[in-house]
């Protein structure tokens, strides 16, 4: 990490987002923040040649406790295989941390490692979904730092497929909550219902009030798969039979119930992630269109890597629809490079704008999460967090360019701080 109080850089272009493109742009950095945006270099600026400068990039969804594994869990398919992947990962986590109260760690924390690899290639905010205890000193001074620097927002998890469950949900959330907010006056943390089929009625109508009175965000993951929305509307599916063999099922859950039951319960929350939404209908865009403090997280590698049908991405977009982009996790994706999503987007979306697409990388991320005051664009004034990306083949446009396949993340800078220099 190396840092400058004044620094001048120019790039072949420089996409603030809030303002138009600049070719031969110059950024201008004191003290961390931006000062100036122009297309005059003076003396002592820095040339980065054909690198496009776009806003630090916000990953608006990630599990970070899976950021230690080499490869994603298999298989993907059936869903319900691999949602049973994901708990005996879980079980094996939990035994390493108990194993090293005792003995000396042998790895370094997954949260750490997420963290480092979401801001070394170019994220300047996370979203996390938090499921442990920050017991381990490595991980909580990591926490804190981030969330100290505004880098991190994270959302405690809500499981409870049944009532019986409920209050032992709540026990583990206020001591989760208590570690992330060591001050009561400064309430960071959103929470997290996981899914219709993990979270009962109660627990999720629960979870909404207490965001009203708390003024805290929600995310939750919602219409993800063909399964879910098997269980939701027939009481039938392999959800449902993971859930009766493993004893957590609620048959007095209503059947004959769609997505667009549960976003209208959610809509009550001050604001709401939808995650993944990859089965919505066009109803069900439109009336997330008409809220706007809801939003779409859309996952593509993800969404990709389960082989689920085209995401309704372009129906949503026409609709309104604030959509922001995620990694997802290790569990289900190669990496944590969030540029690499967009490249899939621009991929699979070839028609999309290719400003859309910066876009929803950067403003509509920090949109979603309530930031749009300090993140997602580049601005005088504004702390300097900057992704410098090389171009790839392909277009004479330069970013266009950057969305092709063979384009890199050559630079990531907080703050007037490069953590990977160019």
């Amino acid at each position: 990490m190396s840092s400058a109080r004044s620094l001048s850089l120019q790039a072949r272009l420089v996409c603030p987002v809030a303002s138009p493109p600049i070719p031969g742009g110059v950024v201008e950095i004191a003290d961390g923040q931006v000062v100036a945006l122009h297309d005059c270099p003076q003396d002592g600026t820095i040339d980065l040649g054909s690198a496009v400068i776009v806003p630090g990039l916000v990953n608006t969804h990630t599990h970070l406790e899976f950021s230690n594994l080499e490869r994603p869990l298999g298989p993907p398919a059936p869903f319900a295989d691999w949602i049973g992947s994901v708990v005996a990962e879980r079980r094996r986590r939990c035994r390493r941390e108990e194993d090293s109260s005792t003995a000396p760690r042998l790895e370094l924390d997954p949260i750490s490692l997420g963290l480092q690899e979401c801001f070394q290639s170019g994220s300047s905010l996370v979203a996390d979904i938090v499921t442990g205890s920050l017991e381990h000193v490595d991980r909580r001074s990591v926490i804190v730092d981030a969330l100290a620097n505004e880098r991190l927002l994270p959302f405690r998890e809500l499981i409870a497929p049944t009532p019986a469950g409920i209050e032992a949900t709540w026990s583990a959330a206020e001591t989760s909550l208590a570690e992330l907010e060591p001050d009561p006056e400064r309430r960071r943390a959103g929470l997290s219902p996981h899914a219709p089929y993990t979270v009962a009625a109660t627990l999720l109508e629960q979870a909404i009030a207490r965001a009203g009175r708390e003024s805290r965000p929600v995310a939750m993951h919602l219409a993800e798969t063909q399964e879910e929305l098997d269980l939701l509307s027939r009481h039938s599916g392999p959800l449902v039979d993971m859930l009766k063999r493993i004893g957590v099922w609620d048959p007095s859950a209503p059947a004959g119930t769609r997505p667009l039951d549960i976003l209208k319960r959610l809509s009550v929350a001050p604001r709401v992630l939808v995650i993944h939404g990859n089965f919505l209908e066009e109803d069900e865009l439109r009336f997330l269109g008409n809220q706007r403090h809801m939003s779409l997280v859309y996952c593509p590698r993800t969404h990709a890597y389960f082989g689920h049908p085209t995401h309704p991405l372009r129906a949503a977009i026409d609709l309104g629809v604030n959509v922001a982009l995620g990694t997802d996790s290790r569990a289900s994706n190669p990496d944590l490079n969030l540029w690499e999503e967009a490249k899939q987007v621009a991929s699979e979306f070839p028609m999309l704008p290719a400003a859309v697409v910066l876009q929803m990388a950067t403003a509509n991320g920090a949109r979603a999460l309530g930031r749009s005051a300090t993140h997602g664009v580049i601005a005088p004034g504004r702390s300097a967090d900057l992704c410098c990306i090389r171009p790839g083949d392909g277009s004479s446009d330069p970013l266009r360019a950057a969305l092709a396949p063979s384009a890199t993340v050559v630079g990531a800078m907080h703050a007037g701080e490069w953590l990977l220099a160019p």
